[in-house]
């Protein structure tokens, strides 16, 4: 038992500090998805999110590092779909809840028209949430959007048996902060 609170601890350390100098220092992060020069045991972030009306500043990792998992960072779902890519819809995942991976806890907070900023390569990527709803707890989600457009997803759930969806639509692009 010990030794998991020490661990918790420091992992909640070494989380807020490197969102802490991404958000203070404002370090360039470039990543390339080559799939090929991947760690796959590779805990360093490869993007931020961020959401000033719930105060949430976040990390995500690369999608196939093992670290990228709803029990130790927000989380890219399948089909990895990043923000620069075509059409994208990008898919983050985190718990909700008092655990200290419970970094969508005030999700549910957000309402039509809130702004999420998603930081990759270089770049901002800001989105309006233009709906939310409830699905019923199953593993997994289905995303009610026939909109053609750049779109980030973010999902937690909302009780034993319900999940939470949000979709927002992409509206601007621009260099990082």
């Amino acid at each position: 038992m010990s030794f998991d609170l020490i661990y918790n601890y420091k992992s909640i350390k070494n989380y807020n500090k490197k969102i802490d100098e991404f958000f203070n220092e404002t370090p360039v992060v470039t990543t390339k998805l080559i799939k090929s020069n991947i760690k796959h045991d590779n805990n360093d972030f490869i993007g931020f999110i961020e959401i000033p009306k719930i105060n949430l500043k976040g990390g995500f990792v690369h999608p196939l590092s093992v670290h990228n998992n709803i029990n130790e960072n927000i989380t890219i779902l399948k089909p990895f779909m990043l923000p620069n890519e075509n059409n994208s819809t990008f898919v983050l995942a985190a718990h909700s809840g008092n655990s200290y991976v419970s970094y969508f806890k005030k999700l549910y907070k957000l309402d039509i028209d809130d702004i999420v900023y998603v930081y990759f390569n270089n770049k901002r990527y800001e989105y309006k949430i233009v709906k939310y709803y409830y699905e019923n707890k199953n593993g997994e989600i289905t995303i009610k959007d026939n909109i053609y457009t750049k779109k980030l997803v973010l999902t937690t759930c909302k009780s034993f048996d319900k999940q939470l969806i949000y979709i927002a639509h992409l509206i601007r692009v621009s260099n990082n902060k």
